[in-house]
């Protein structure tokens, strides 16, 4: 789990947070733009207020909020259109509550009414803005709270008939609010990260999966002795070219080899020489399909190959005498060869037709048998087509 594990670090490193702050920007954007929209409403709309409770600043607290935190949201808002980090737009939209922070504060401390001692207390709003309301980065809601805090602590000694018992009182208040909005602010900033990083590792492994899905769904369609396709990727082929077809069927040409006296190669030279020969026959084999063809290891020794289309008589038999030729162009040494010399060689049968359902298929693939076992009653090493092909 190595994401998850960058959680229980100090701070994630600079490449995992820029990626972070990329892939949440689109997400993160539009809620941030929101919540400063309504916090400007509920900002300006206080200038109300203010003046409901200290009639004696009125004018100073409009003018203030107006004159500086208003072109302030403005320019805030066009920022967040600009083309950097997410990250930089919530810096800044925390750095406008603290200016904001800084302009109630002075306008505050210029009433003379002593209502304004519990009125006081709503400085404490703004402590919770820069937390849990904007819910910033974890190192941004610790700074910004410092300015808060500082700007609120040193305000207070300069309202009217504000006592140190008073300070106390806030305080008491105060220090609790601040912590626990940082300890909120902590997890929800962790919790973020962690949820991120935890869906990094899912998607990680769902890509680790699909990839293994991948190679083993290949293992199952190859033959692992010569690398050719299986019976069953040829059955998944017959299947996909019938459902394709239409009631006028596909055309399909099947050729199938037999490696001849391949018992006797076995029984003489072992299963390891055996099994060599199976792979140079299906290296030639290889050579010789296109990209259209379908080369199968049908059985033991025996090998089809399912080309697309029919193609005239001529060109089936010139393309299986290919395949007999380039298989004994091996010159694959074998015990029955005596004094003439005899190399490993194959017979092939083939047959084409338009089929129609996997039925009228494997009558195609018992036809190409039909004509390889005659080939075999011939004397081996011979291509034949079967009668059906005209």
């Amino acid at each position: 789990m190595k994401y998850i594990q960058e959680i229980s670090r100090r701070r994630l490193p600079a490449t995992i947070r820029a990626e972070y702050d990329r892939e949440r920007h689109d997400a993160r954007l539009p809620v941030l733009r929101t919540i400063t929209l309504l916090l400007a409403l509920f900002y300006f709309s206080y200038t109300a207020v203010d003046a409901w409770f200290l009639p004696d600043i009125a004018w100073r607290t409009f003018i203030l909020r107006f004159s500086i935190i208003g072109p302030l949201t403005i320019l805030l808002l066009r920022f967040y259109r600009q083309p950097v980090s997410i990250r930089l737009k919530e810096g800044a939209s925390v750095l406008v509550v603290c200016i904001a922070t800084v302009v109630w504060c002075v306008a505050i401390g210029g009433t003379a009414s002593p209502v304004v001692l519990n009125y006081f207390y709503a400085a404490l709003v703004f402590q919770m803005v820069v937390t849990i309301v904007l819910t910033p980065p974890l190192e941004y809601g610790v700074a910004a709270s410092a300015v808060v805090t500082a700007s609120v602590y040193t305000t207070i000694w300069f309202l009217p008939d504000a006592t140190t018992d008073y300070v106390l009182f806030h305080l008491a208040v105060g220090v609790p609010t601040v912590v626990l909005t940082l300890i909120a602010n902590y997890r929800f900033s962790t919790e973020a990260v962690r949820l991120y990083l935890q869906n990094k590792d899912l998607d990680r492994l769902h890509g680790q999966l699909l990839k293994q899905h991948g190679e083993l769904e290949l293992v199952s369609q190859s033959d692992p002795l010569t690398g050719l396709t299986n019976r069953r990727s040829l059955d998944a082929e017959i299947h996909r070219l019938t459902a394709a077809s239409n009631s006028t069927g596909v055309p399909v040409t099947v050729l199938l080899l037999d490696i001849d006296h391949f018992k006797e190669y076995n029984d003489r030279f072992g299963h390891l020489a055996g099994d060599e020969c199976l792979k140079l026959v299906a290296d030639a084999l290889k050579k010789l399909v296109s990209d259209d063809d379908l080369a199968c290891r049908f059985g033991g020794e025996e090998f089809l190959i399912l080309r697309p289309g029919v193609a005239p008589a001529a060109s089936i038999r010139t393309f299986a005498e290919e395949i007999r030729q380039a298989v004994e162009a091996l010159s694959i040494r074998h015990p029955l060869a005596g004094r003439d010399g005899m190399a490993v060689t194959v017979s092939v049968g083939a047959s084409a037709d338009i089929v129609t359902s996997e039925e009228t298929f494997l009558q195609l693939i018992a036809q190409a048998d039909e004509a390889l076992y005659t080939a075999k009653r011939h004397g081996r090493n011979i291509s034949l087509l079967h009668q059906s092909i005209r």
